[in-house]
Order: C-alpha cells, then sequence, then structure tokens
C-alpha cells in the first residue's frame, strides 16, 4: 500500500537565540541536576527545558530574537512501510512589519525502525532576504515519546553549510521539542496546537568554533489536508 499526503500548517513563531564564542560550563542548575533528587518522570523533561536554556548564559556574546509566522506546506510519500520520501516548501515574515525573511525547500528520505527510532538523509535550499542561495546537506536521528503532558521529541542532527556568501560550517544539533494541543490529547485537523522547543548548535567554522543555544515557542493551527490521496 502507497500512500501520500499534503497539507499546510502556519504558526505564530517567536525564536530566542544566545550565540557565544567559547564551550558553556555548568550552571549551579546543571551541578544540581547531578546530584540524586528525587523527581517525577514527567518534571525531569521540564526541568532539562531549563537547564539546556541556561546552557549558554555564562558567556553569552550575542543575544537575538526573532518573532514573525512560519508558513510549511508539506508532501509526504511512504514507499512502504518503513521508508518514506517528504518533501517541505517553509516561508518564514517576521513582524513588526509583516516582511519577507527567509525561504528554503527541503527533501528528506526516512527511514523507521521497528523500535520507532527514524533515520533520516536531507537536502535544504534556503534564500535568506539580501542575501545569496545557500545550501545543506542533513543526517539526522529522531525519536518520540507520548507522555502525560504531550508530545516529547528528540531530534540529533549533523548538517554542512556552505554558499556564495557563506563560509563552510559544520555543525552538530540537538533539539529537545514539547508539542500540545490546546483543547484534547491529539493533534488533529483544525485544531489549534503549541509547541515549546531547545535546541543546541555547537558549530565548527574555518575561523574557529561556535556555540549557539535556540528557545522557540510557536502556536499553530493544523489545516485539513489540502489533498489526501492513496494507492493500493
Amino acid at each position: 500500500m502507497l500512500r501520500g499526503s499534503l497539507f499546510a500548517r502556519p504558526f505564530v513563531f517567536f525564536r530566542f537565540a544566545q550565540k557565544n564564542s567559547v564551550w558553556p560550563s555548568a550552571t549551579p542548575a546543571q551541578r544540581w541536576a547531578r546530584e540524586a533528587h528525587p523527581i517525577s518522570f514527567s518534571m525531569r523533561y521540564l526541568f532539562f527545558f531549563f537547564l539546556l536554556l541556561n546552557a549558554g548564559g555564562l558567556y553569552a556574546q550575542e543575544f537575538k530574537q526573532e518573532q514573525g509566522v512560519l508558513s510549511e506546506l508539506l508532501l509526504r510519500y511512504g514507499h512502504n512501510k518503513q521508508w518514506r520520501s517528504s518533501f517541505k516548501l517553509e516561508h518564514f515574515a517576521q513582524f513588526p512589519p509583516l516582511v519577507h525573511s527567509s525561504f528554503n525547500a527541503q527533501y528528506f528520505l526516512d527511514y523507521k525502525s521497528s523500535r520507532g527510532l527514524k533515520l533520516a538523509w536531507g537536502y535544504r535550499l534556503a534564500q535568506d532576504a539580501g542575501r545569496a542561495i545557500s545550501h545543506r546537506f542533513i543526517q539526522q536521528l529522531a525519536w518520540g515519546q507520548k507522555l502525560s503532558i504531550g508530545q516529547l521529541g528528540h531530534r540529533f542532527r549533523l548538517e554542512g553549510n556552505w554558499g556564495l556568501q557563506r563560509r563552510p560550517e559544520y555543525r552538530l544539533r540537538y533539539r529537545l521539542s514539547l508539542e500540545r494541543p490546546l483543547m484534547g490529547q491529539k493533534i488533529n485537523a483544525k485544531e489549534l496546537y503549541w509547541q515549546a522547543s531547545e535546541e543546541l548548535l555547537p558549530g565548527w567554522r574555518p575561523q574557529g568554533g561556535q556555540y549557539e543555544n535556540r528557545l522557540a515557542i510557536s502556536l499553530g493551527y493544523r489545516s485539513a489536508g489540502l489533498g489526501v490521496y492513496c494507492w493500493e
């Protein structure tokens, strides 16, 4: 059975980023976490968000805040139960005022193991406002967990970036995300949901290393399928 789907999901997007030129040292919160303190399973993940957010706080050299509307158009095509192709278009418009910021196209080939782990290989073509086109190759490992507080996601990503106006850069990324519907227990079509994520981005460039810490908070709406098709 071959299945495919096409849907869109625009959402209001807020992102905060810290960039550092040196690796962060342990914060008091991280030292406290290493000790044996009893804490519930769900609260450990919420506390982990707090630890990641504080990871780069001591040596932050640049703080950047972005807000806007991020629109996605995603096409998924299932080759079989384990292999799937995904093609996604993204457009980000910042506000205020609402102006074009970036546009990118992505392709991924996904493999899902019997244990729920997802391996992916991808390519991303991006064009930021006022800059030349850039390229990115991606290798990714991801998995999800269903908790009482929502859907928890883990993602490790190794990527290489280059472009005419961008020096080659290699980054190892880890993202922890939490997604939950505003109503009910599952995100369905024509429903609002929110998402919070924290991501660590250590990178290496010819001129030296760089560390970045991103926190993103989003309010989204999952539209009904623009078109759903399947072959049997």
